[in-house]
């Protein structure tokens, strides 16, 4: 019988906010979700950023009106790794959402 290694990422981890410091099992979940949180606060979008992400969603959506996201304009403004964990594309298309959010009730606070 094959050793788990606690120092090998998950083999899902291109799924999760994954990083060689976080805990095992259920501590490992609190440190990711953590993670996150932290990723979060970290992201603040300027008026040109803001409206330079509108533009993009107003021309790059599907029939239904759902984002299609590129890796260029998720990790233009969310890093590609944080605290030593690799973002994986829906962590970035998450952290960008609430970013976008989050700055538009920021820059214009009356809507």
């Amino acid at each position: 019988m094959e050793s788990i290694r606690e120092d090998i990422a998950p083999k899902i981890s291109d799924q999760l906010f994954w990083s060689p410091e976080d805990g095992p099992g259920r501590k490992g979940v609190f440190d990711r979700i953590k993670r996150k949180r932290r990723l979060k606060k970290s992201i603040t979008l300027n008026p040109e950023q803001l409206h330079d992400i509108l533009n993009f969603i107003a021309n790059n959506q599907d029939e239904g009106g759902n984002v299609l996201w590129t890796p260029e304009i998720l990790f233009r403004y969310v890093p590609s790794n944080f605290e030593g964990a690799t973002v994986p594309r829906k962590t970035a298309n998450n952290v960008l959402s609430h970013a976008i959010s989050k700055s538009f009730f920021s820059i214009f606070p009356s809507v």
